[in-house]
């Protein structure tokens, strides 16, 4: 039986938007001492390039005066469902900024589950597209919505092929199956997104 890949993200491509978000009772868990591709994010993927420098999970520099956190509803939850929070960017630079890559395409982001177990191919994926709409930070902090799938972002139907399938398990009757329970971190990813590497730690049950 052929295989084949199944392969879900979480994409969202985001417009202007001073947006209020939800109320949220858990405390901002934003660490400086995880970083991208070491450690726990090991398999977060990093590349070099002389133009951009080090690009991790395809964020790119971010502009002078803006920081970002994510904050979760809950950093406890069982696995399979999905985590709801926000990624709150802070401007202080004084002046708005627009997020569009120099082509004027609007990045996307996506928020995904990575620990050292997970293999990169388990990161969120992003739509070759090339939006026009303008991704603009007003001065002072901005919250735009996130969910976090705590589903593989994959799965493979009929043998698992040579190679390990990319690290996907077999595929259940509704798609890509939980994940493993135990400790994971929740990892900003983007796609030409330049903001700042945010993360939050998150424990999955059974």
């Amino acid at each position: 039986m052929r295989s084949v890949t199944v392969v879900v993200a979480l994409t969202v491509a985001v417009v202007l938007a001073a947006c209020g978000g939800p109320n949220v009772a858990s405390t901002p868990s934003t660490s400086t001492t995880l970083v991208y591709g070491k450690g726990e994010l090991r398999n977060v993927y990093c590349a070099h390039t002389p133009a951009q420098g080090t690009s991790c999970g395809g964020l790119l520099p971010p502009p002078r005066g803006v920081s970002d956190e994510l904050v979760l509803d809950s950093t406890v939850v069982r696995a399979g469902t999905t985590i709801q929070g926000d990624l709150v960017v802070t401007n202080a630079s004084g002046t708005a900024i627009d997020l569009r890559d120099p082509h004027g395409c609007t990045p996307d982001y996506a928020v995904g589950l990575a620990n050292a177990s997970l293999p990169a191919t388990n990161a969120p994926g992003f739509a070759a597209v090339c939006g026009s709409a303008a991704l603009v930070l007003p001065p002072g902090t901005t919250r735009f919505p996130i969910g976090v799938m705590t589903t593989y972002s994959g799965c493979t139907n009929g043998p698992t092929p040579s190679g390990g399938g990319g690290g996907f398990p077999r595929c259940s009757s509704t798609g890509p199956p939980a994940l493993p329970s135990g400790g994971y971190v929740a990892v900003l990813y983007g796609s030409s997104l330049a903001l700042p590497a945010a993360t939050a730690r998150v424990t999955l049950t059974g």
